[in-house]
């Protein structure tokens, strides 16, 4: 008996160290990867509805049940797309408390990246927040329609989330919400996401539709909701409108929730973490080993990256809830994390002299990490000037990129800026090449044609105009590198 229990107590204590491993010599420092509390079937969370394809087969134990998934894919003919990365999670209890570690309630408005199966889906419409689900499989969108067309507070967008853009996403829940309020003051209620308004909500949905190549594919697919808009007072409310919503946000601030394929975590994150003024948060599934490298914010490691400054710019990460890989179907090759991001608004973000010029110096430091600065970051500066912007920031004038916190980083690009002003000022003839003007767009000005521009100032200032041009060249390379 007393044996028995030793192997019980070794076997608790290793599943424990899985799910919570602790810092070891090599990664002295790193903050420790904390997970919630896995949450049992019995907890108080919300029951999940017993909709959608996924869950009607199966039988016995099984029956509607995330574990399910597996028989089921089976059962309709329907494979995983390695293509679209798609690795579905069927533990009941992690998807739980994917929603309870992403803080879901009743007055949110949720955006989920993936649906999938649906399987997590069920979750978030069970906390009663307003769920919009954007899936770009054809397949599964049009089970996922079908399926919760009885579920009154979740609408579905048939299309690729890197492509429509979160902006996109509020852009065509706007048209449809637009629709079915002319809709219902006229009277007769239009299906969500029909041209019910005429010229002006067709034109609304028009704008609100992705453009580029492989548009008749991005399209919004009918939306699933059952909701109507009425007439009255409560219908001229913007349909973001949430008794919970964020203050300092606006109407309805988002809440994003994604099981993301691994191979575009670096594309959404780049292109989602810069919208504070309208998403509070993401909680978003991705690799663990990646997940351990953003959510640390300390300089010197060897994984230490321009993402991990960009990532600490723009939020606060946290590290929540370590997925083995055997809760997911098929089954991948590492394990899965949940990370939440909390969003900072612009307002409360490091003061630099321009975002898109800081993190195109940050690029341009990290393109060549081995380097010292004084060295890789030229042609975007000088030797001379990163030397005396690193000593005036109390930084040796041999530092590296990897050694700067980012708040380092952002004292920099100030100094920076301010020696090339006064280097400017004392020359009087070379407009500033600072951190600013390399980076911000609307600065910009049409260049002159070199030969032309060589001509008119003379053989020094034409080399001048060409450092210029090499240096914005520079900036707008490592932009683009981040």
């Amino acid at each position: 008996m007393q044996l028995g229990r030793q192997l019980l107590a070794r076997r608790l204590l290793a599943r424990g160290r899985s799910l919570h491993r602790a810092p070891d010599a090599k990664g002295a420092g790193r903050p420790q990867a904390r997970s919630i509390r896995v949450m049992a079937a019995d907890s108080d969370a919300p029951e999940a509805p017993e909709v959608g394809w996924m869950w009607q087969t199966g039988g016995g134990a099984a029956a509607n049940k995330a574990g399910a998934t597996r028989a089921n894919l089976k059962a309709a003919n329907i494979k995983a797309k390695k293509s679209l990365g798609q690795n579905f999670l069927t533990d009941e209890a992690i998807l739980r408390s994917i929603v309870a570690a992403a803080g879901v309630t009743a007055n949110d408005v949720v955006l989920e990246v993936g649906p999938g199966t649906g399987n997590l889906t069920r979750f978030l419409v069970a906390t009663g927040a307003q769920v919009i689900a954007v899936e770009k499989d054809d397949t599964l969108i049009e089970r996922l329609q079908q399926e919760f067309a009885q579920v009154p507070n979740i609408e579905f967008i048939h299309g690729d989330i890197l492509r429509v853009g979160i902006d996109g996403v509020l852009a065509q829940m706007q048209a449809r919400h637009d629709a079915r309020h002319q809709a219902a003051a006229g009277g007769a209620a239009a299906p969500a996401g029909e041209d019910a308004g005429g010229d002006g909500a067709g034109a609304a949905a028009a704008a609100a539709a992705p453009r580029g190549p492989g548009q008749g594919q991005q399209q919004p697919g009918a939306s699933a909701s059952g909701r109507v808009a009425s007439a009255g007072a409560g219908a001229a409310a913007a349909w973001r409108q949430r008794p919970g919503a964020a203050p300092g946000r606006g109407a309805g601030a988002l809440k994003v929730v994604a099981n993301l394929p691994y191979n575009i975590t670096k594309d959404f994150l780049k292109a989602t973490l810069p919208l504070g003024a309208s998403v509070s948060e993401l909680s978003i599934m991705i690799q663990h080993e990646v997940a351990e490298r953003l959510v640390d914010p300390t300089p010197g490691r060897p994984d230490y990256r321009a993402m991990s400054v960009y990532t600490h710019y723009y939020s606060s990460p946290k590290y929540r809830l370590r997925i083995p890989r055997t809760k997911y179907f098929p089954v991948p090759g590492v394990d899965g994390a949940l990370v939440t991001f909390r969003l900072a608004p612009p307002a409360a973000r490091r003061s630099v002299p321009s975002e898109r010029g800081f993190h195109a110096l940050v690029a341009k430091a990290f393109s060549e990490r081995r380097k010292m600065m004084r060295n890789s970051m030229q042609p975007l500066h000088s030797s001379v000037e990163v030397e005396a912007a690193l000593t005036a920031c109390g930084l040796r004038p041999d530092a590296r990129a990897q050694d700067l916190s980012v708040e380092q980083f952002a004292r920099l690009a100030w100094e920076l800026q301010r020696i090339r002003a006064e280097g400017a000022g004392a020359g009087g003839a070379e407009a500033p090449l600072g951190v600013q003007q390399a980076g911000e767009e609307e600065q910009e000005q049409p260049a002159a044609e070199p030969g032309r521009a060589a001509a008119a100032a003379g053989g020094r200032g034409g080399g001048k105009q060409r450092r210029a041009s090499r240096a914005a060249a520079a900036a707008s390379s490592a932009a683009s590198a981040v």
